[in-house]
């Protein structure tokens, strides 16, 4: 028999920093539109090739391409205008045309802008408007890619403060065209342009009634933005969970989405959350949370599967859910997918009839592929239904676990004749490699499970927690805590009045660092008593007591107490200075505990290492603090 795949649909999105909300755009309009110069030309592109883009579509896995990308070599040091506005700005426009054409978006690479900088693009009526993005969002990776605007011109306007001693620039590498007549772009605004209301009507919100079951499933599904070399496309995607259970963003989708295709995947964007707060479909586009970026795993034609990796942790705030799996092969009773029809929100499809079945045929797809006679569950849907953008996306059985991911099918409208899911089981070890397979990515140490249960984000995490005290064992308030791993990223937290501070860290992550810093109340415990003893012990008359009395007693670091820390002190009592040289970032220094108090050298690792494992959930790592000047250990932690 021969089947259709279920295609994406090829439009896109604004492009952000790897986690962030993508909300509605900013509707802050573009300098130019307020202060415009005329501009000098515009940019009159050459028509596609229809009759290769007819044939590439022809030849595709995909039967329906929404844009077509085409070079460009543009640069804002040597096209476009300039002028300076009245309100101190540079402003840069270029204005671009094609023949034929639903909508266009660019992709600029070689950015190297200021911070306060931000582009934004328009159409030439002035209708539709995108931006502005800042220069974080710029410059967030290599490229960037833009939304689309509607209509077959396309205005990018670059600003940046008069001010700035460097001028920003960058290149304009490509042009995507949307030439297909999809709903989004025949009769609505840019931004129902972005797959959001463009499924069938017949479709169920995620969040009706028959969903209730599913709210933990539904918060790690995805809608997945992707950025190839030839256009763009939406597909559906679902984060899953490991033997280790450690946290890892794997992303499980449909390997034709990107079929015959040239993927640039640091630019694929996975959109969590997006979808109605409840049954009824909002009258405006709903707010969403996004990663930016990935890398490939695992995927294989025959198997239709692709395994995914995002380049970066999935933030706590986002509140995702690691979806459980069953690679067993019996087939399920009862079935439900969860997915994004052509980028819509999120909606979900049953099948309560026992109709899912293993498909004992090969299956001819349109793009003349054969898939061999078990490859795939069959299902009939009585409740929603399907659609392009849909692929990918997980079925899961009665269990609430993932058993296979959608394929294609026989869709006719409202109704779905037959869906095709290749099946979990044999994208685990089938492959032959593990760029092929699953089981070395989702079983790592070898385990032989069957299946596993899905996990919310909170409780796949391990705990980096510890306490910061004085000599006499009172916790210090206030201290900053950093948690930094080996790739510099960093987070940080504050001690409560018990000095106590904690991190939550992926169970993946391996290496890290401690750092406590606190800087205020310098003078904090320091008095002419400090000076008396710090005399004692510089005459050898009398000792302090341990080496954190003499630590706190050395105030410029030089390894002993001299003269020189007594006069340090006196300028401080004096208000003749504000900071202990070289501590000038620091009114109290730290210790890692587990190191030997008796060995000043040991001591003086004031940060704790730490290299975490999967199967260890709590690490404990405690400091020693130490008020610099105070050389009898009077200061108030609380302070």
């Amino acid at each position: 028999m021969t089947t259709n795949r279920i295609n994406f649909v090829c439009i896109l999105i604004c492009m952000c920093v790897r986690a962030s909300f993508a909300q509605n755009p900013s509707v802050a309009l573009p300098l130019g539109t307020v202060q415009p110069k005329p501009l000098d030309q515009v940019l009159e592109l050459p028509d596609l090739d229809w009759e290769k883009v007819k044939n590439d579509d022809a030849r595709a896995t995909f039967d329906v391409r929404f844009a077509v990308s085409q070079p460009l070599q543009l640069s804002n040091s040597k096209d476009g205008n300039w002028q300076v506005t009245d309100n101190g700005f540079r402003v840069w426009r270029c204005h671009i045309r094609v023949p034929t054409g639903k909508g266009l978006s660019l992709m600029l690479n070689h950015i190297d802008v200021p911070n306060d900088a931000t582009v934004s693009l328009y159409d030439s009526e002035k209708k539709h408007f995108l931006g502005p993005y800042s220069a974080a969002q710029l410059m967030a990776q290599n490229s960037f890619m833009t939304g689309i605007i509607s209509g077959k011109s396309i205005i990018i306007e670059y600003n940046e403060p008069i001010t700035t001693q460097k001028q920003g620039t960058f290149d304009i590498s490509r042009i995507d065209v949307a030439y297909r007549d999809e709903q989004s772009f025949m009769s609505k605004e840019e931004l129902s342009a972005r797959g959001f209301g463009d499924a069938l009507a017949c479709h169920i919100n995620a969040n009706c009634a028959d969903g209730n079951d599913w709210n933990n499933e539904k918060r790690g599904v995805c809608r997945i933005l992707m950025v190839l070399q030839e256009g763009q496309g939406w597909c559906t995607g679902t984060l899953i969970n490991n033997a280790r259970q450690d946290g890892k963003p794997y992303i499980l989708t449909a390997f034709h989405c990107q079929d015959t295709y040239t993927p640039i995947y640091s630019l694929w964007r996975f959109d969590f959350g997006f979808e109605s707060p409840n049954c009824i479909t909002p009258s405006s586009i709903p707010d969403f949370k996004f990663m930016l970026g990935c890398n490939y795993r695992a995927g294989k034609q025959g198997l239709d599967f692709l395994l995914l990796e995002l380049d970066n942790d999935i933030p706590k705030s986002f509140n995702v859910y690691y979806n459980g799996w069953d690679r067993q092969s019996a087939a399920p009773t009862t079935t439900v997918s969860l997915h994004h029809p052509k980028g819509d929100i999120k909606k979900i499809t049953y099948d309560t009839g026992n109709t899912t079945q293993i498909f004992n045929q090969s299956i001819q797809w349109n793009t003349n592929f054969l898939t061999p006679a078990g490859n795939h569950f069959v299902s009939i849907p009585n409740k929603g239904t399907l659609q392009s953008g849909s692929s990918g996306c997980a079925l899961f059985n009665q269990n609430h676990k993932l058993v296979a991911t959608l394929g294609g099918g026989n869709f006719n409208n409202c109704i779905v004749d037959n869906a095709y899911y290749p099946r979990f089981s044999l994208m685990w070890n089938q492959g032959g490699s593990s760029s092929t397979q699953l089981r070395e990515w989702l079983d790592p140490d070898a385990t032989n499970i069957t299946s596993i249960d899905g996990a919310a984000q909170q409780t796949l995490t391990n705990k980096i927690t510890g306490k910061i005290e004085t000599v006499n064992g009172k916790g210090i308030n206030l201290v900053g805590v950093i948690l930094q791993d080996s790739t510099m990223a960093f987070d940080s937290t504050t001690t409560d009045t018990s000095g106590i501070y904690t991190f939550n860290i992926p169970r993946y992550k391996t290496n890290f660092y401690v750092l406590p810093t606190k800087y205020i109340n310098i003078k904090n415990g320091i008095s002419t008593f400090d000076l008396v003893l710090m005399r004692k012990q510089i005459l050898n008359i009398e000792p302090l007591p341990t080496i954190f009395h003499k630590l706190a007693a050395d105030v410029n670091n030089s390894g002993s107490v001299s003269t020189a820390d007594v006069v340090a002190i006196q300028k401080m009592n004096l208000n003749l200075t504000k900071t202990f040289v070289p501590n000038i970032f620091n009114s109290w220094s730290f210790y890692n505990k587990n190191y030997n108090p008796n060995n000043l050298i040991s001591l003086n690792l004031f940060f704790a290492p730490i290299q975490t494992t999967p199967a260890k959930t709590l690490y404990k790592t405690d400091f020693i603090g130490v008020k610099i000047g105070d050389a009898n250990q009077s200061a108030d932690p609380a302070k």
